[in-house]
């Protein structure tokens, strides 16, 4: 082979070798960037599963905390099988966690505990028992445990640090107490607490209202009259605006929602630029809802008690324009430029008292500048109101006040519909108490004097909230 025969060799080797490597090179580029999105991947899988845990620990917390002033053996009882649900949740939740951290089977550990302890509780009382003194310290030390695991996680995951953040609680999760209690209630029972059980959906912190996102009833009850056409709908359509925002506002027809609120839906603009958007019922020409914009961008509840008032007064002022009578001011929420208000509707009972009707909710967003109402949703109260007959033979109040908490001191009550499921109300003795610096709402059945349910009230810079 001549020299031009090996330089030929020479080149197509170097070419190939040339291409091997920069097919090498370029392999290594892509698994690297395959490697960095695992990583990325995984680190969201991280993040996710620490927020739901947090999710989950916040819940635990707050029930354990209510299962301490309830004063109901039924209440007692749904509220540790609460605990021991969350206690599976939380579980399963650490599983998808980095098993490296040093404290994860710490953390593990005290969860299933705490799920046992509830458990043997359970079993305890179901079998007779009651919840002693000893298991009253015993739930107040797992309350505080749970609450400093929960707000040492928040932070980590405030600080943007929880995917590689190293939770030191020394001391948070000793688990001795809570076994040596599961330990008693199982040899008390001869079995031990099951955790086992399938996870479910639990509830989350519920805004502006312990009421104000009731489950949706199967047909809409507050709707009656005949099915209006379009142009019906638009000429009520200008009038609610009138009404709601004023004049000079021109509106057009968006489309129909046929959903479980059939509504015809319009939309405007009003003469300093605002959107308006509203909805009007197909049966009865109702008003479904209406918003526009706010003036300002103020955050946070304001200092000035008054204020509150001037706010109340006009959401007050749209209603009664709109020809809804009888409507009380429950709950407050704060967002920037405006303000939520619930409303609930009141009657009487067959004896002449006053009664609120957490069901029937309506919501009014006030501009926060102008003091002038700008939104309205009437959703819940659609579904829910209709003619109810109230029960005229109840226990009286100050028996229904024997069934609260004696660690409880109540400051204020009332008579209350309250709604337990979609389909069924209890007409309820309502308790506000204070627990220390805490609130709670308790409300008391008026016939058999049982607890239904408990609400605990957070005062935070942005309005009431109840979980």
């Amino acid at each position: 082979m001549g020299n031009r025969g090996l330089r030929i060799m020479t080149y197509t080797a170097m070419a190939v070798l040339s291409a091997a490597l920069i097919g090498a090179c370029a392999w290594g580029v892509g698994r690297k960037k395959e490697a960095e999105s695992y990583r990325h991947a995984a680190e969201g899988m991280y993040q996710r599963a620490y927020s739901e845990l947090l999710d989950g620990l916040s819940e635990m917390e707050v029930t354990l905390e209510k299962l301490l002033i309830t004063n109901s053996k039924r209440q007692t009882v749904l509220m540790l099988n609460d605990v021991s649900k969350l206690s599976g949740s939380c579980s399963s939740l650490m599983g998808q966690v980095p098993s490296a951290h040093p404290d994860s089977a710490d953390m593990n550990s005290f969860i299933i505990r705490v799920g046992d302890y509830a458990a043997s509780l359970t079993n305890s009382i179901l079998g007779g028992g009651a919840i002693s003194d000893e298991d009253h310290s015993q739930l107040e030390k797992l309350l505080a445990s749970c609450s400093r695991i929960a707000s040492e996680l928040e932070q980590s995951i405030n600080d943007g640090t929880v995917s590689v953040a190293l939770m030191s609680t020394d001391g948070y999760y000793t688990a001795s107490e809570a076994d040596e209690a599961v330990s008693a209630n199982a040899d008390m029972n001869g079995e031990e607490g099951d955790t086992t059980g399938e996870t479910e959906e639990f509830p989350t912190l519920i805004y502006d209202g312990p009421f104000s996102e009731a489950a949706e009833k199967a047909e809409p009850k507050g709707l009656s009259g005949e099915e209006i056409s379009e142009e019906q709908a638009l000429e009520k359509a200008k009038e609610y605006v009138e009404k709601c925002i004023g004049t000079g506002i021109s509106l057009e027809f968006a489309g129909a929602s046929e959903g479980r609120i059939a509504s015809y839906d319009f939309y405007g603009t009003t003469e300093d630029g605002k959107s308006v958007d509203l909805s009007v019922t197909k049966v009865g020409g109702m008003l479904h809802w209406l918003r526009t914009g706010s003036a300002g961008d103020e955050e946070g509840k304001p200092d000035d008690e008054g204020m509150i008032d001037e706010y109340k007064n006009a959401a007050h002022e749209m209603l009664k324009a709109l020809g809804f009578e009888g409507m009380e001011a429950t709950y407050a929420q704060y967002y920037a430029g405006s303000v939520l208000i619930n409303f609930a509707a009141t009657c009487k009972t067959e004896g002449g008292e006053s009664v609120i009707l957490y069901s029937d909710l309506i919501k009014v967003w006030v501009d926060r500048e102008t003091q002038k109402a700008v939104g309205f949703d009437a959703r819940n109260y659609i579904f829910s109101h209709t003619e109810r007959s109230l029960a005229a033979e109840m226990i009286s109040i100050d028996e229904a006040r024997g069934s609260v908490s004696p660690l409880l001191t109540v400051e204020s009550e009332r008579l209350a519909l309250v709604p337990e499921t979609p389909e069924r109300e209890t007409l309820c003795y309502e308790f506000k108490c204070t627990l220390g610096e805490q609130y709670y709402i308790i409300y008391i059945d008026v016939v058999t004097g049982d607890e239904v349910k408990i609400f605990k009230i957070i005062d935070s810079s942005d309005g009431e909230l109840t979980v």
